[in-house]
């Protein structure tokens, strides 16, 4: 899988749990408070980008309402948003590809770690809050997301006495869907849906190669 870091990319990798995008599914953000706004964005590509995502992802003017394809498909954003915390969004600065941080969606997921499932603009994006100083963004557009989902993986941190923690996948899918197998070389780790969201915790090290939904 072919990957491009970014500076960001490359300092979380040295010293946190790396999150990283899962196949196809769109464009991946991380900031952090420490740097100035006019280079708050910094991404990782991996994979093919959508063609949708040319150009500046904050410059997408910001949604006003939750598209009728996401609200038709996605159960999960047929019940009351709530906003990100205000923590949240001073680590993030500005929306990417349109997002409204009123019409956040708190992910159940039981981690050290929160994530929300945030409409954008023609996307579906998942924000994270990795710590008290880092967000990231990963966004898929709306046909993506009602193909194939979006989810994101944190990976296993490397320290000088070799891998700390498990790797954990997170990620939301359409009504339909039952099961989510993510595929990493050959080996294939099976999760069950619940409320459009998924999660797997296993003991790979690698980022998964593709995600197929039943």
């Amino acid at each position: 899988m072919d990957k491009v870091y970014s500076q960001a990319g490359r300092r979380l990798g040295a010293g946190l749990l790396a999150s990283v995008l899962i196949g196809t599914f769109g464009l991946w953000w991380i900031l952090w408070d420490s740097q100035p706004p006019t280079t708050a964005l910094n991404h990782a590509t991996y994979l093919r980008p959508s063609n949708s995502t040319k150009g500046s992802p904050i410059s997408v003017a910001v949604v006003q309402y939750v598209e009728p394809q996401q609200v038709a498909n996605f159960a999960l954003l047929r019940t009351p948003p709530e906003d990100l915390p205000v923590k949240v969004t001073r680590l993030l600065r500005r929306p990417v590809q349109g997002m409204n941080w009123s019409l956040a969606h708190r992910l159940p997921v039981a981690a050290h770690r929160d994530f929300w499932a945030v409409p954008g603009n023609g996307h579906l994006c998942i924000v994270e809050q990795i710590s008290l100083r880092i967000a990231s963004a990963t966004c898929a557009t709306t046909r993506q997301a009602l193909a194939s989902g979006v989810a994101v993986t944190s990976l296993p941190e490397v320290g000088p006495q070799g891998m700390r923690g498990t790797r954990l996948i997170v990620g939301v899918v359409p009504d339909r869907v039952h099961k989510a197998l993510v595929h990493t070389h050959g080996a294939v780790a099976t999760a069950r849906v619940a409320n459009n969201v998924f999660t797997i915790r296993d003991a790979g090290t690698e980022p998964p190669d593709t995600l197929t939904l039943r």
